[in-house]
């Protein structure tokens, strides 16, 4: 009972700041489930006792049907990492959500597009500008050779 407790522990730990792409709410919990139960197999009753989850729970977790917005979630997520590659990073989201809106002819919120840049995408490039330096603005002992 005591390794179960503590590998399923482990299995849940994380960070407030991970999202996921799933509006489930214990999903993190459910995986780590599934996956103790294939690779300790370890009871599924006692898996869900430990995280104070409902067995019943977990199995309509399982067998569920991801909604409508998940699936256009999924859609958006297609677009912005082919605009991505297409334009070599260098879109922000305010770049992105007006093309993403323009393919889909729909309107999505900013935050929605900033969510799910986050999670797919990890940040635009910033164009580089490149300074000259002149020799007017050089000092003296760079001047002479």
């Amino acid at each position: 009972m005591l390794t179960s407790r503590e590998c399923i522990l482990k299995k849940v730990r994380g960070n407030r700041k991970g999202e996921t792409l799933s509006q489930v709410r214990f999903e993190a919990k459910y995986i780590a489930i599934q996956k103790l139960h294939k690779e300790k197999c370890l009871a599924i009753a006692l898996l869900c006792e430990i995280t104070g989850i409902a067995r019943s729970a977990y199995y309509k977790w399982l067998n569920r049907i991801p909604s409508a917005r998940e699936l256009q979630n999924e859609e958006i997520i297609k677009e912005m990492k082919s605009l991505h590659e297409k334009v070599s990073g260098i879109y922000g989201y305010r770049r992105m959500m007006l093309n993403i809106n323009r393919k889909f002819k729909q309107h999505f919120n900013h935050k929605r597009i900033i969510r799910l840049i986050r999670i797919t995408i990890c940040h635009s490039k910033k164009e580089k500008t490149l300074s000259i330096l002149y020799p007017t603005t050089c000092c003296r002992k760079c001047l002479e050779p």
